[in-house]
């Protein structure tokens, strides 16, 4: 589901529950040994604080990226590609960003964070490039369970643009499909949410994908903008680069 507005649902909860993990995270707020596993672990709510940032970053850089929340594959899974398609009509995308109208698949890159289990990972979608990279910060492959996982989100994205005709006549089924190599390693049990809001951003912003990635610094960037949006506009108008 695409990011509707910034109006921010449900306040008490999105405040008091999300910023309090953001505050864990970034080591501001300390909490019992018991919780710690668990305290700062990135939500729904982080991926869509998070979202905001990366379609700033992307319009900065002159980038053509649509960025999907964290329930996209949910949707995709239940819904099929309809549900897609709904998302790109109406009032469905943000205003403000300027976002030009049509369907997903006319959107030369993706960006995709999905949750599985007590997992984050990324996908990263270049349909001008008919290739599709995993970005997983414990470097789980297709060997595995985790990798199962990944290959029938693909499956679903690829089904997706197989029921577009000219996605179907270049052969979507055929496009290539990476597990980076490239993707900073997470040096604990719980910050991979944070990797995959890192990781994302560098790519809307062309950066090396391969350097560390500081948690406490990504979840600092978050809050400020969670604690923000609802009364900070983004300057500017989207100026994408040409697809």
């Amino acid at each position: 589901m695409l990011v509707p507005c910034q109006k921010v649902h449900n306040a008490p909860y999105f405040i008091l529950g999300t910023a309090r993990k953001l505050l864990v995270a970034a080591g501001i707020l300390e909490v019992d040994f018991e919780d710690a596993p668990t305290a700062g672990w990135a939500n729904d709510e982080v991926m869509r604080a998070n979202t905001f940032l990366l379609y700033d970053a992307a319009r900065q850089a002159r980038r053509y990226v649509v960025v999907f929340d964290s329930q996209t594959i949910e949707k995709l899974h239940s819904d099929g590609s309809s549900y897609l398609n709904k998302a790109f009509r109406g009032k469905k995308l943000p205003a403000l960003y300027g976002l030009p109208p049509g369907r997903p698949c006319d959107w030369p890159e993706w960006l995709m964070p999905i949750h599985c289990g007590d997992h984050w990972y990324l996908l990263h979608v270049e349909v001008n490039g008919r290739r599709m990279t995993v970005y997983d910060s414990m470097g789980h492959d297709s060997k595995n369970e985790m990798g199962k996982h990944h290959l029938r989100t693909v499956f679903l994205v690829k089904s997706y643009f197989a029921a577009v005709p000219l996605a179907a006549r270049i052969g979507v089924f055929d496009w290539a499909l990476s597990f980076s190599t490239a993707n900073p390693r997470q040096r604990d049990a719980w910050s991979c949410g944070y990797h995959v809001c890192e990781v994302a951003r560098r790519i809307c912003t062309m950066e090396p994908i391969d350097t560390p990635v500081c948690v406490e610094d990504v979840a600092r960037r978050v809050l400020a903008n969670m604690l923000s949006y609802n009364s900070v506009p983004f300057a500017g108008a989207w100026v994408p680069a040409e697809p």
